[in-house]
């Protein structure tokens, strides 16, 4: 299984502000096995930690993207 960790939002870990409309996150990966790379990502942005747990992105959902990118993918302004 593949686990990202170290997640960022600007550059930075847990931020208190964010003052840009189309923030950019990043993240890094976790294996329990040798080799493995991630191939498509989910984002998901909430109004709070328990809609994000149970899979829920009120705010934005990217959905499945095919991508390996990890660093500086862009929030997509939605309306």
């Amino acid at each position: 299984m593949i686990t990202p960790t170290d997640l960022t939002c600007e550059y930075a870990s847990n931020p208190i502000n964010i003052d840009t409309r189309q923030p950019r996150f990043g993240w890094q990966l976790a294996s329990d096995r040798r080799g493995r790379s991630q191939s498509v990502y989910p984002i998901l942005v909430a109004n709070s930690a328990a809609n994000l747990l149970a899979g829920h992105g009120h705010k934005w959902d990217s959905g499945k993207v095919a991508s390996n990118n990890s660093v500086i993918v862009a929030y997509a302004v939605v309306g």
